[in-house]
């Protein structure tokens, strides 16, 4: 089970666990009440809205790396969302959409220390926000702005973890009720998007978790890439 340990204030919840992670065993959850320093993938600052969003992080030490994790922690998220509203949807690997804006995003870092150590799932997402820079204005909403209510954010963030939980303990059971849900309810599968800058056609998501793609003239699998609908580009 897990157990949860609250700050008011840190830079990062997944950089506060980088640094202390030897101090707390498996499945701790750093959460923060303002995070001034909040991370996305590719380095992209995360916005946080103090009192208004969520920042968590949660500390993991399998044997090995975990393949998919991204999407697990996606598909949970997503569950414990639709709770709320049906127009959700997963852009792979780690972003969940609200009416096609993202409402939530996915950091994972690995630990080494001559080995692997451990790895840190970090989850924000946007609840009850009012503001958003200009330069994310058109790319992000919150629960709030769509469904014109508030959220407990304590109830949201327990939601995910419980589903986290679960998908969890399938994947260790050789499980993957977790892809289901991720290519079921996939804003890409059957579209032409960008992927890293060139024009393709995604056909699905394989068991492994890659992208399967057409460029018109092959198809091939990716591990990994930024992916910008076409409309969007």
């Amino acid at each position: 089970m897990y157990k949860k340990i609250y700050f008011d204030i840190l830079p990062s919840t997944n950089t506060y666990l980088k640094e202390n992670y030897h101090k707390y065993p498996e499945f701790t959850v750093i959460i923060c009440n303002n995070q001034t320093k909040g991370r996305g993938r590719l380095n992209r600052d995360w916005e946080m809205e103090v009192g208004k969003s969520i920042a968590f992080s949660i500390l993991l030490k399998p044997s090995q790396e975990i393949a998919r994790l991204s999407l697990l922690t996606s598909a949970a998220v997503f569950l414990a969302l639709q709770k709320y509203t049906n127009n959700l949807q997963i852009k792979w690997p780690n972003d969940i959409l609200l009416n096609g804006k993202k409402v939530s995003g996915i950091l994972l870092e690995s630990i080494y220390n001559n080995k692997f150590e451990a790895v840190i799932v970090g989850i924000g997402v946007n609840v009850n926000n009012d503001i958003f820079s200009e330069n994310i204005i058109n790319k992000a909403t919150s629960l709030k702005n769509e469904l014109n209510r508030e959220f407990s954010l304590d109830s949201i963030i327990d939601d995910i973890l419980n589903n986290f939980m679960v998908l969890y303990k399938q994947y260790e059971n050789n499980v993957h009720h977790y892809l289901d849900i991720c290519r079921n309810n996939s804003s890409i599968i059957g579209k032409n998007v960008y992927l890293n800058g060139k024009k393709v056609k995604v056909l699905g998501i394989l068991d492994n978790g890659n992208l399967y793609v057409d460029d018109g003239e092959s198809k091939e699998e990716i591990a990994y890439g930024e992916v910008t609908l076409e409309n969007n580009y």
